[in-house]
């Protein structure tokens, strides 16, 4: 949903807006720290860091390199290659 919106909407202030509208937040975690259980409107550095996480596509990352991962790809890569453009 998030990576269409933000095909639809061109920008990432009306993203922002958009999912804040929808009431989209980041993942809710179980932890002792209250500060970082989530569940919180998505600003602009975690929503660039979630639209360009190529985890989405099926790769992994490690020692400074992407490869293909072993777990199936959720967004098709004609997606999150426009997104990056």
């Amino acid at each position: 949903t998030i990576f269409r919106l933000y095909l639809e909407l061109g920008s990432f202030s009306r993203l922002v807006a958009e999912l804040d509208r929808r009431k989209i937040v980041t993942k809710r975690r179980r932890t002792k720290v209250a500060k970082y259980q989530g569940g919180i409107p998505f600003t602009y550095g975690p929503l660039a860091y979630f639209l360009k996480n190529r985890i989405y596509i099926g790769e992994t990352h490690y020692a400074g390199k992407w490869f293909k991962g072993e777990h199936q790809a959720i967004l098709d890569r004609s997606t999150f290659e426009r997104v990056q453009e």
